[in-house]
């Protein structure tokens, strides 16, 4: 394998290992949801099973007829694209890729409060867990002051007398296809052999 097919199988690695923090964060707040029971809980169940099958019945329709390319590594990055977008937009609880808050947080543990920081971020705050009710908003501008010192990290987790809170940041649906269209652009460039993005994990 030359060092340029090596570096977009790492990214392509990168991308999955994202995909499953993705969708952890995103079953957390589903599971959230079905768990505080009722009309919403139960269509949310529903919600959750009909898009499984239905991404699954898209991804396959798109590798047989070779819409991602018909090499290994071209189906590899399409299935994460593919999976990635639908994480990103998934459920009922999303709107046009952004989280809507919950609007009993202390029952179903998930909400993004409005800082009082006016800096415009390309960010949104989101909090889930028991202990929601704890992030209060001197906390909650504390967390994010936080995050922005602290670009690398990307959870914080906080434990209180009402359980975990969990903290990171909600992206647009659409950041990654920006990112892949940026990397396109500059892989195109003369004179350019390879573009790797390194990024934190810790």
């Amino acid at each position: 394998m030359d060092t340029k097919s090596y570096g977009t199988w790492m990214q392509a690695g990168w991308d999955m290992w994202m995909l499953g923090a993705e969708a952890v964060t995103v079953m957390a707040l589903r599971m959230a949801k079905i768990a505080a029971g009722g009309t919403a809980g139960a269509a949310e169940a529903d919600l959750m099973v009909t898009e499984k099958v239905r991404a699954g019945i898209e991804l396959q329709t798109r590798l047989m007829t070779g819409a991602f390319g018909i090499t290994p590594l071209k189906a590899t990055q399409g299935t994460l694209k593919h999976y990635r977008r639908k994480v990103g937009l998934t459920g009922s609880g999303w709107d046009n890729g952004r989280l809507r808050p919950f609007p009993h947080p202390d029952r179903h543990g998930g909400m993004m409060p409005t800082t009082s920081d006016p800096v415009p971020r390309p960010w949104q705050f989101l909090t889930v867990g028991p202990g929601i009710r704890h992030v209060t908003p001197d906390l909650h501008d504390r967390l994010v002051r936080l995050l922005d010192l602290l670009p690398q990290t990307r959870l914080i987790e906080i434990e209180t007398e009402a359980g975990g809170v969990s903290v990171s940041r909600d992206w647009p649906g659409d950041r990654m296809e920006e990112v892949t269209r940026i990397e396109a652009d500059i892989a195109a460039m003369p004179g350019i052999v390879r573009l790797t993005l390194f990024q934190a994990v810790s």
